[in-house]
């Protein structure tokens, strides 16, 4: 099933009265891996294998959940600095690395 999309999280730069927030919308994936163990499955080793293949920061790849049922991860990429969402040719780009 589709996964429902992010409306937005709010993010500010300090802890402040002075501070700038914005509403940032990351990226929806889910990737199902049907012949991993769940057992043995590295959330975190795939987290940074991703950030890698797709040109992103560490910090832009969050791992939501892992389930078992093959290996099911969701995860939430998100734009980089102070954007509020990522680029129609930044989605592109992602679709083309993520979708066989």
């Amino acid at each position: 099933p589709p996964l429902p999309p992010f409306v937005c999280e709010l993010v500010c730069t300090a802890p402040t009265a002075n501070r700038n927030c914005l509403c940032v919308t990351p990226l929806n994936v889910n990737l199902t891996f049907p012949d991993a163990d769940i057992d043995s499955f590295n959330a975190e080793l795939l987290a940074l294998e991703i950030a890698a293949g797709l040109n992103l920061a560490e910090e832009q790849v969050e791992v939501l959940s892992v389930a078992s049922g093959s290996v099911v991860v969701r995860l939430a990429l998100w734009p980089a600095g102070d954007a509020a969402a990522f680029t129609a040719g930044e989605m592109a780009d992602v679709t083309a690395a993520l979708v066989p």
